[in-house]
């Protein structure tokens, strides 16, 4: 019986820990690239907790559509940004550098 609540008590609290985890890491990223990898992933866990589901919309239009739209926040910048880091070879503008850092700070306080 002990055993059934230990691991039930981890599996419900186990997207809170991995949640925090990607925080842990966004933050200590000294690499923007890691840097905004793990906001991403910190930011569609959060709206997968809120029940907010992605299904078959790409990142950047379920930002446009569904989540930008409903909480005001700037998301799909932050997604088109992460979006030219990871599959382009450009260089990223200061502001878009600022757009990585300011992100999961101005995310969660929406």
């Amino acid at each position: 019986m002990l055993s059934v609540a230990v691991i039930g008590t981890v599996v419900l609290t186990l997207p809170f820990f991995l949640f925090r985890w990607f925080i842990f890491k966004a933050n200590k990223a000294k690499d923007i690239q890691q840097k905004a990898y793990h906001q991403y992933m910190a930011s569609m866990l959060y709206m997968h907790q809120l029940g907010i589901k992605k299904n078959i919309l790409t990142p950047l239009l379920f930002a446009e559509h569904k989540i930008d739209p409903i909480f005001g926040t700037n998301l799909a910048s932050f997604i088109r940004v992460y979006e030219k880091l990871k599959y382009s070879r450009h260089v990223l503008s200061e502001y878009e550098k600022e757009i990585i850092r300011r992100h999961l700070p101005d995310f969660l306080n929406c």
